[in-house]
Formats: structure tokens, sequence, C-alpha cells
């Protein structure tokens, strides 16, 4: 008779044989991330080299692995290690990977082309920062021609990066400078994501089929002197990417817009040429804070700046709007500061009207074409006010309190008027929606307004919008914190308490009984 505890054993170890296969039949639905490991391709079919001088990948992992490749140089920052000349038909993941070194390297003059689309040129991963340099290469048809990642003030410079998926790709890599490069006809020329300090100046960023240059998340950054035209999308596109300059750009001939802006703040965008594209100049989304100032804005097909969403605070003074095809040549629905620019459609008296929901105007408008360099005059507040603090109570509230938001701001010209906005938010809701209230100032200068309770909803996102007593009518737009309801009360809580304990007391007591009648 077979022992019981046998087949337990069996069946155990088909369950787990089972999973093994299931884990390792799944796993080919995730991406791979990028690591030593290299992915060999098999040359026996009909592929050949377009080079008869051409070798294979260069694949470096240490620093003793990086000696072995470079032809001349110590390693150190004033003699480098030099990887030059090469002509690279990439059978691996990438031409040249470097990868985990301290040394100083620079590679330059070398060819990279890729036999595969998702390989890569260049790869640039873990090292040491400052120690890279990679410079006068040529890198077509992979997807990324020049990737730096994890690598910071690494020095990217004179480099030709065209067809490919990404023509220079950098990523989690602060200080890093990116000159002098041509990307072009690729699906974008030059992107930077989470990499801070970034110089991205005099590169020609043209054709690509989305923006010619790209920052995601990454704050601080200088872009400067770039050429940008015929991209699908936008030459310049930043989002989530804070205190930047973008000065001294062309981008013409894009097809919807010169500069693509949103969700960032805190920028100095000026003296640049935003000509001849599809839809807009600049496009504005939620964002803030931001100073444009002496760009040229010129026969665009729709407006020259497009302001939407929420976005407060900004100040547009001393740009030139010349014959955008859309009259008025802004328009604004956000809460902003204009004046002093340059109009062509302007009559000559009066302010200049500024479509859009937020009835702007430019008080101050330019009969001449403003000068670059040209400040506000003295003697007018472009000050914003000042948010001290806001705050919302109860800190946690249940579904039948009211909700009261606390603010304390100061201005020195006086606030003229304070509006919160706040979004009920639920899950799966398709019907949310901004709600207002005019928020009440008391005696001692802090203002406050109440609303609630809320029902059947779980999280309430709010901010204010306030406007000085000056006569430019200075914003600010201040974001608090998202508040979450609590699905019980003080009233829930108790009935659930008490029942509980009924029927406790009832089994004691029937307990009690039972012994009684026993004796």
């Amino acid at each position: 008779m077979i022992n019981k505890n046998f087949l337990e054993v069996q069946f155990l170890s088909l369950i787990l044989l089972f999973s093994i296969i299931n884990i390792c039949t799944n796993s080919s639905e995730y991406t791979r991330p990028l690591s030593s490991s290299t992915y060999r391709f098999d040359s026996s079919g009909d592929f050949r080299l377009s080079n008869q001088n051409s070798q294979g990948s260069i694949n470096v992992s240490s620093d003793d692995e990086l000696a072995a490749v470079v032809i001349e140089g110590l390693g150190t920052k004033e003699d480098p290690w030099i990887i030059e000349g090469l002509t690279i038909i990439a059978n691996e993941s990438a031409g040249i990977f470097i990868h985990n070194t301290t040394k100083y390297f620079v590679i330059r003059d070398c060819q990279i082309e890729t036999i595969r689309d998702e390989y890569h040129g260049i790869i640039i991963l873990g090292v040491k920062p400052g120690t890279a340099s990679v410079v006068n290469n040529t890198c077509i048809n992979s997807k990324y021609g020049i990737l730096i990642n994890n690598s910071g003030s690494s020095l990217i410079v004179n480099n030709i990066c065209n067809s490919n998926s990404q023509g220079i790709h950098v990523v989690n890599s602060d200080s890093c400078t990116i000159l002098n490069n041509v990307c072009e006809s690729s699906y974008i020329g030059i992107e930077l994501l989470s990499s801070k300090f970034a110089i991205v100046e005099n590169n020609s960023c043209n054709a690509n089929s989305l923006y010619g240059i790209h920052f995601g998340g990454s704050y601080y950054g200088s872009v400067w002197d770039n050429l940008c035209t015929h991209n699908e999308v936008a030459g310049i596109r930043f989002w989530g990417s804070s205190y930047c300059i973008i000065e001294n750009n062309t981008c013409i001939y894009n097809s919807e817009f010169a500069l693509k802006y949103s969700h960032s703040r805190g920028g100095n965008i000026s003296n640049n040429l935003f000509s001849l594209n599809g839809y807009d100049g600049i496009f504005i989304l939620h964002s803030s804070e931001n100073v444009f100032k002496w760009n040229r804005l010129v026969n665009n097909s729709h407006r020259g700046i497009y302001v939407k969403g929420v976005s407060a605070s900004n100040i547009f003074h001393h740009n030139n709007f010349i014959d955008n095809n859309q009259v008025p040549q802004a328009y604004d629905e956000g809460q902003n500061t204009w004046g002093w620019n340059y109009w062509s459609d302007y009559s000559g008296t009066g302010f200049y009207s500024i479509t859009g929901s937020s009835n702007a105007n430019d008080p101050y408008p330019l009969a001449q074409s403003a000068t670059p360099g040209t400040e506000i005059p003295p003697g007018y507040d472009l000050r914003i006010p000042i948010v001290n603090s806001l705050a919302h109570y109860p800190e946690t509230p249940s579904l039948t309190d009211q909700i009261t938001i606390n603010l304390n701001i100061s201005d020195d010209s006086g606030i003229s008027n304070v509006i919160l906005y706040y979004i009920v938010r639920g899950e799966h809701s398709v019907d949310d929606q901004y709600f207002s209230i005019a928020m009440t100032a008391s005696i001692d200068g802090t203002y406050h307004a109440s609303f609630g309770p809320i029902s059947k909803k779980t999280m309430i996102d709010y901010y204010i919008i306030a406007v000085d007593a000056s006569e430019f009518k200075n914003k600010i737009l201040q974001w608090g914190d998202t508040i979450h309801i609590s699905e019980t009360n003080t009233t829930a809580s108790t009935s659930v308490i008490f029942f509980p304990s009924i029927f406790l007391l009832l089994i004691i007591l029937v307990s009690f009984r039972l012994r009684v009648r026993k004796f």
C-alpha cells in the first residue's frame, strides 16, 4: 500500500515545479534593466559588416578592463585614458558600454552603428562623477545614441546622434554638460530625466518626431543657444522641471509649439526666437512664478503665448508679439501679470486686452519693439503676496465634519481678495470639478473659508489664489495639503463598540442563569 506521507510529498513537489515553470514563463513579459550582461547576436545568417575594418562591441565593468582597451593615458584628470578612432558594429547591448569605473576616460572619434534597434551606441553607467567624456563620435541607428545613467558631471561634446530612438539620453546624472551636438531624425533629440544642474548649449535638434529637447523632472538646468527646427510636437519641452533658464534659443518651423512648458515654476525664459511654428509660440500649462521676457514671438499660426490651466504669478514683460495669426496675440486663463510688451496689432491707445477667462490685459503696451536687457521701470510693484501658512481643520475630517481652510498671507500693497478652489475626488469619479469660495478676512489679517460636510468621497485637493492691491494685481497660487476624508465618524464608532458589548453581556447573563439552575 502506498504510504500517505509519500503521496503528500509528491503532490507538494508537483505544485512547486508548476510554480517555478509559471514564473519562468511569465518573466519574459517584463523589460530587463540595463546590467553588465550582454545580449549576443547570431551572425550566422545574412548579416554583413558595413566596414571591413569594423569591430564588435566593447563591454567594460571595471578599471582593469578599461585599462585593457584604451590606447593611451594614465586614467587621471590631467591625462585620461583614451578610446579613440574605432568603427564599431554593435553586436551586443551597446557599441561601447562602460560601467562601475573610477578612472578618467575619453571616448572620441568613434563611429558606432547597431545591428538591432534595441541596442545602444554608447552607454556610460554608474561611473565616478566627472570622469567620463564623450567627444566627437557618430552614433546612428540605435535606441539611445548616447546614454548617460547615474554618472554625474559627464561631458558630451561635438557628437552626431542621428536616426536613433533618442539621440542623447541623460538620466539620474546631475551637472552634465551637453554641448555642440547634432541630434536629428530621432524620436527625441536630447532628453534629461531626473538630472539637475545640466547645461545644454549650442546643440542642433531638428526633424525629430516628438521633441528637439526634453527636460523631465530636471531642476536648475540651463538651455542656451540651441537650434530646434521641424520637430513634430515642440522644439523644447519642459515638464516638472523648475528653476531653469531657457535663453537665446531659436525654435522655428516646429509642427505645434516652439516651447511646451508645463508643471514647472521659478523659470527664466528670455531672449528666445519662437517663430513660424504650427500652433503657439509658447504653450504654458499648470506652471507658476516664471518670468518670460525679451522673447520674439513672430508669425506663429495661432498665438504668441497661450496660458492654460492652474497657472499663476507668471510675469510677461518686454516680449515682442509680431504678426501671430490669432488676435489678440496672447491667451490667459490663469492669474498672471502682463506689462511693457510690444504688440504689432496694438491700436495705440489704452490697454492691450488679452483673451481668456482671466480677463488679463497689458496696461503699458509699447509703441516700439522691446529691447533685450530692458527691465521693468522702478517704482512698480510686481512682487507677489507671501503665504506664511495654509492649513485645514480638522486634520482628518469625517464624513459629517465641516472643513475649514485657514490662510495667513502678507503683501506690502495689501491683499485685494483671496479665492479658495477645491475639488472633491472619489474613486472612479468622472464628474470631478473645482468649486470656488471667496475667503473672509479676520481682524488679525488671516483668511478663512469653510465647506462640507463631504459625503461618499475620500480625498480633497485645494489651492488658493490671492491678489494684492497694487495696480498690477500681482497674484500667487498656493496649493494646500491633500485632505483625506475618514470613512468613520463618532456615531459609527460608538455603534461598532456598543453592539458587541451588549452581545457579550447577554452571554454572561445566560451563563450565570445556567449555573444557578445547576445548583
